[in-house]
């Protein structure tokens, strides 16, 4: 019998990040802020960020998460930030990271400050603060989400909107989502950064995955709560962060923020691609893969018992899952529920909405 040995380059020949390379190699030279396809994800060959700049991205209509996949080396001086937009300085919701999720909208006109969206969101009603990897500052906000591994990739959610005399302030928003993977090498000398916002309540960090056979440098994966404008313990939980890699050795001198894991799970996305699509919401049926939000708007005299069918396809079982009511001025609820074995499969939710005001829908698996 023989005895054949892998060396290091067929091992590392092994991984792909799966970038096409279309997009050709991504050299920035001044800060700049890019547009996210619809799918989030960008084909390059190689990607470099100097000393001194810093690529940030504008959301896309379903506000996916950031995927940066390269045939080669990556190199990452500068900062690529995908964190919250803005201070929630006024009674408008302070806006999430791409992947990420908006604060509450102030009251106004006699309507109340509403929670911060995402599974995490800030309530106003005291748990102002969001949280992710962790309860928020307080510890009141206990509604951790997220796995170890980022799969799924999902971002920081909102705080809650809320008053500070005769102030009104938003809510913060939540730091966004970033996977960054290179079928060669990924090298961190600067920063990757996914941090929340400030507001009544401070949005929650988000999330940073990289993957590549090797991954070192000196940097810092950076995924900071939200301060708040009300009290220290309002501010938004730290987020996830997550180091794959077929060499143990290399990252050891990177910094990881948040709830930091190391492994050597080396894929990009999951198997099978699993994915939830709401595709109906109050009556109104949703083509599975629109690229937009998914909003009811109820009218006054309308019945606040409605239904919202999640489909489930790419599973390979029962799928345990939560429907978000989120309104713009409000009360958020939850429902739980349970879609059944199948490809595709679905189950409708009862749920209750909020009428004369903005509702947004979210899904998620539990």
């Amino acid at each position: 019998m023989g005895l054949c040995l892998i060396g290091p380059s067929a091992a590392l020949a092994q991984f792909s990040s799966g970038s096409t390379g279309a997009d050709g190699a991504l050299n920035v030279t001044a800060s700049t802020t890019l547009d996210l396809p619809a799918n989030g994800i960008f084909n390059y060959t190689t990607i470099t960020v100097p000393l001194g700049v810093t690529l940030s991205f504008n959301r896309n209509a379903l506000n996916t998460p950031v995927y940066l996949l390269a045939t080669g080396d990556v190199l990452i001086s500068g900062i690529i930030d995908v964190s919250a937009v803005n201070d929630a300085n006024s009674p408008a919701a302070g806006r999430g990271g791409p992947g990420g999720f908006d604060g509450g909208f102030g009251a106004f006109q006699g309507f109340p400050s509403g929670d911060g969206q995402g599974p995490g969101g800030g309530r106003a009603d005291a748990e102002y603060g969001a949280a992710y990897a962790f309860p928020n500052s307080g510890g009141a906000n206990t509604s951790i989400y997220g796995n170890t591994l980022l799969s799924p990739l999902i971002g920081g959610s909102g705080g809650a909107a809320g008053t500070n005399g005769a102030s009104i302030y938003g809510g913060g928003g939540g730091g966004g989502a970033i996977l960054i993977a290179s079928s060669s090498k990924l090298t961190i000398a600067g920063a990757i950064t996914a941090s929340g916002r400030v507001g009544s309540g401070g949005g929650s960090g988000g999330a940073i995955r990289v993957v590549a056979p090797i991954v070192d440098g000196t940097g810092s994966l950076n995924v900071a709560g939200g301060n708040s404008y009300l009290s220290g313990t309002y501010r938004g939980s730290s987020g996830r962060t997550r180091i794959d890699s077929t060499d143990r050795f290399a990252h050891r001198s990177l910094s990881l923020g948040g709830k930091g894991t190391r492994g050597s799970q080396m894929f990009v996305f999951p198997p099978n691609n699993p994915r939830l699509d709401i595709i109906s919401a109050a009556g109104t049926a949703i083509a599975e893969g629109t690229a937009a939000p998914v909003t009811v708007n109820l009218p006054v005299g309308s019945p606040t018992a409605q239904i919202v069918r999640v489909q489930a396809r790419g599973f390979t079982g029962d799928v345990p899952i939560r429907v978000k009511i989120t309104p713009e001025n409000g009360t958020a609820a939850t429902f739980d529920a349970v879609i059944p074995a199948g490809n595709p499969s679905f189950v409708d939710v009862p749920v209750t909405l909020v009428v004369d005001t903005v509702c947004h829908v979210h899904a998620w698996t539990r």
